[in-house]
């Protein structure tokens, strides 16, 4: 029997295709049949992120371009649906961890495809010790033993407490990460893969730049570290600062900041900052700047850019491929990230441990107005809200 429309001209089937944003509904047309597959193949313009929200009992899919509906989505792990997600990839990886601390998990969320991944340190002395990711990302499209991450992680102290610091690996190759590689910092804000380094901001809108280096045999030996990229002098804001994230926008780099009135408030504006290149340009300036080559210029327009913003999983869009979007930024509840009390809880089976889901929405560019996402959400116990890039 015929698909329904198996006759459709192709061109409406584009047009139906452009109008289905949700991935979800756009991975059920194309399996239809093979005339709809055909028809809407790419090039088309990358789907928009869509949302893995904590409701309760469980974490479900929700899709926001299609009105906050939650369509049916297969989940390969078992207990997936109750981990604690730290980021995501495009072609619908995830990270996610199941319990505390172990279980950290790269999982392809349209397909049976996973890989495990570290949840331990090892010292040069030869001891381990647990550690939780906190956000992460790659430098590439999964691959084993081919593809880097790099995260931001906790680990316990020696005595007590815990600390962050970065790691990087190569995906599939190791069961613990060497913490010698990069040393500790605690005020570290995001990460990203851009023009082949890892890129780390921090709290004073510094970036290091860590590029891999690998031996003969392929096997990763560390990150050279560029430090640092950008200028040194913290910018002072009228508000307080909630986050600050990096996102790759027409092979340019981005830091965008959220904003609250006072801290514990919700999100009340957002800046946007490219960061330029300086060499050759403030040569009089050189005795103030050092060796810096790079400083961040505030966007007073966005220029045709929607922004998606999460740790480690940032994205830009075009408004003109996106039909009844304008500019502005789409942001998740990720106020806990700072909290640096909870990392201890995430090393334990806490039932103290709560994620507030209700500081998500839209910051439209053109009116500076915050827009809610989602009726009010209760915290969950298991997890933030993570964007899925298909």
């Amino acid at each position: 029997m015929a698909a329904p429309g198996f006759n459709l001209p192709a061109d409406l089937f584009g047009l139906i295709y452009d109008r289905l944003p949700c991935p979800v509904d756009r991975l059920h047309m194309r399996q239809v049949c093979h005339n709809w597959r055909t028809a809407v193949t790419p090039p088309a313009p990358r789907p928009l992120p869509s949302i893995f929200l904590p409701r309760a009992g469980a974490l479900s899919f929700s899709c926001v371009f299609s009105g906050c509906a939650t369509p049916r989505l297969k989940l390969w792990v078992e207990d997936a649906r109750r981990a604690r997600y730290f980021g995501s990839f495009d072609g619908g990886w995830v990270f996610f961890a199941i319990g505390r601390p172990h279980g950290h998990t790269l999982q392809n969320l349209l397909a049976d495809h996973s890989f495990k991944l570290p949840s331990l340190f090892f010292l040069r002395n030869g001891c381990h010790i647990p550690l939780v990711i906190l956000a992460a990302t790659l430098s590439s499209p999964p691959v084993h033993g081919k593809s880097v991450i790099g995260a931001i992680v906790s680990s316990r102290r020696r005595l007590r407490g815990t600390e962050r610091q970065l790691a990087f690996w190569r995906l599939g190759q190791c069961d613990a990460i060497d913490k010698t590689l990069t040393p500790t910092q605690a005020d570290l804000e995001d990460i990203i893969f851009h023009k082949k380094s890892f890129h780390v901001l921090d709290e004073q809108e510094r970036v290091r730049a860590y590029t891999p280096l690998f031996d003969r045999d392929g096997n990763m030996e560390e990150c050279h570290t560029e430090w640092p990229l950008s200028q040194m002098r913290r910018r002072h804001y009228e508000e307080h600062v909630a986050a600050r994230y990096l996102v790759e926008s027409r092979d340019e780099l981005l830091m965008v900041v959220r904003l609250t009135p006072h801290h514990g408030q919700p999100t009340s504006a957002f800046r946007v900052f490219q960061m330029v290149y300086l060499r050759g340009r403030l040569h009089r300036n050189a005795h103030i700047l050092g060796s810096l080559e790079h400083t961040w210029n505030e966007l007073h327009k966005l220029d045709g850019r929607v922004l998606f913003v999460g740790r480690g999983c940032s994205r830009s869009h075009e408004v003109a491929d996106h039909a009844g979007f304008e500019e502005g930024v789409y942001f998740l509840d990720d106020g806990s990230f700072r909290d640096g009390d909870k990392d201890e809880l995430l090393f334990q089976n806490s039932d103290q441990l709560q994620f507030s889901c209700t500081d998500s929405g839209r910051w439209s560019a053109p009116t500076r107005q915050i827009e809610s996402l989602f009726p009010e959400q209760a915290p969950s116990n298991y997890s933030p809200p993570v964007w899925i890039r298909p």
